[in-house]
Parts: structure tokens; C-alpha cells; sequence
């Protein structure tokens, strides 16, 4: 079934890369927005009522988790990958390990696993 939609067009779009300054736009649109509602006379019924639910809450509590929202998705935009290749040298204890990641988001671990020496026969 995964595979069906798969192969329909349109199921899968390339987003590319998130400047961080539209993340910020975007939040700071929404604060004014929950700060705009209850300050105009003149709403319909969805919008009062979505107004007096908003006046309830405390405003620490609506501003502290936007917040969060905000700086870790500025984070998540700034470590997506870049249109490069990355080759990573690790040392994973008992021996090295390469980890190359292609311009097209394939990852390779090659895992050269400890040293061995050839057993001599006597």
C-alpha cells in the first residue's frame, strides 16, 4: 500500500530549506493575532467565543510554549542539511568508523571494526 501511494504524483514534494527568519514572522503573526482578538468590539459568535476561551488562559502560558516553539524550530532550520557532502571521521572505541552523507540525502556508515592480526602458523 505505501508503495501504490508512493508512486502517485504528488505524494512526496522536496521542501528545501526554512530560512529562520519566516519561522520568527510567523510567530510573531500569531502573538499579535491572539493579542488582536480580544481587543476588538465587534466579532462574530466564533470569534467570541475563541476570544473569552484566550482571555481565560494566563498569557505566561500561551507566550512561554511559543517561545520553546520558536527557538526549536529555528534550531530544526538551522542543522536541516545543505546541498553538500559531509564525511565524518568517528571514532566509535575499537576501531574508526566513516559516515559520509551525500548531496542527496543518502547516508554511509562504513565501520572499520578493530584491528585484526593476521594468526601465524607455526
Amino acid at each position: 500500500m505505501i508503495n501504490g501511494f508512493a508512486h502517485l504524483s504528488f505524494s512526496s514534494i522536496n521542501a528545501g530549506t526554512i530560512n529562520p527568519a519566516w519561522i520568527w514572522a510567523y510567530f510573531a503573526v500569531l502573538g499579535a493575532i491572539l493579542w488582536l482578538i480580544p481587543q476588538r468590539k465587534s466579532v462574530g459568535a466564533f470569534f467570541t467565543r475563541t476570544a473569552s476561551m484566550i482571555d481565560k488562559i494566563p498569557k505566561k502560558w500561551v507566550v512561554s510554549p511559543l517561545l520553546v516553539i520558536a527557538i526549536l524550530l529555528t534550531l530544526t532550520a538551522y542543522s536541516m542539511r545543505d546541498a553538500r557532502l559531509h564525511v565524518s571521521f568517528l571514532d566509535v572505541g575499537q576501531g574508526d568508523a566513516i559516515l559520509i552523507q551525500t548531496p542527496n540525502h543518502q547516508d554511509i556508515l562504513v565501520d572499520a571494526g578493530p584491528a585484526r592480526r593476521p594468526s601465524v602458523s607455526n
